[in-house]
């Protein structure tokens, strides 16, 4: 599937660094498949966001990735969430939470409406939601880590430790 390929080009992209990136980007362009260009584009903004190289290209890698998967699968689709959220985390990684949380809250709805509100996708959207929104909003915040948390200990338990992590730190903060 496109997300396992996905993740797959953005694991090798870790590993190898940028000459693999340029060596692709070579060889999708000769391509011309607008979805591959998407899906490098994603790969480039998660490269650029995990090794911290510049966040801004690592937005606007996001946001090509998007226009490109919105043109291909239409508005409402999974992997449209992915790049839309990949947007957020990129103004989150530059301090931005104000302007990272529509894209989290735009993912999270994609979300509910794509995958459904008991998958671990929607749950990953709501905790990072959560940490964008629990400087301004923290009552919000600790809303989205109680979903998260819900789905996590039913979906992945050994997951959940990191959910109530975030859930524990916004109920204290609530009690102060």
């Amino acid at each position: 599937s496109l997300l396992i390929s996905n993740l797959a080009i953005q694991a090798r992209f870790v590993e190898a660094g940028p000459l693999v990136t340029a060596a692709e980007l070579g060889v999708v362009r000769a391509q011309k498949s607008p979805i591959l260009e998407a899906e490098l584009a994603c790969s480039l903004g998660f490269l650029a966001i995990n090794q911290r190289i510049d966040l801004e290209e690592a937005r606007k890698q996001y946001q090509r990735c998007r226009d490109k998967r919105e043109l291909e699968l239409g508005k409402e689709h999974p992997l449209v969430a992915e790049a839309i959220s990949g947007i957020g985390g990129a103004y989150s990684m530059m301090g931005r939470d104000g302007e990272a949380r529509p894209y989290y809250e735009q993912a999270l709805a994609m979300a509910g409406h794509t995958v459904g509100t008991g998958t671990v996708i929607y749950a990953r959207y709501a905790m990072l939601l959560g940490i964008a929104t629990q400087v301004t909003d923290l009552q919000r915040a600790h809303g989205y880590f109680q979903s998260a948390l819900e789905v996590f200990t039913r979906v992945v338990p050994e997951s959940a430790p990191e959910a109530v992590a975030h859930l524990n730190l916004s109920m204290v903060s609530l009690e102060l």
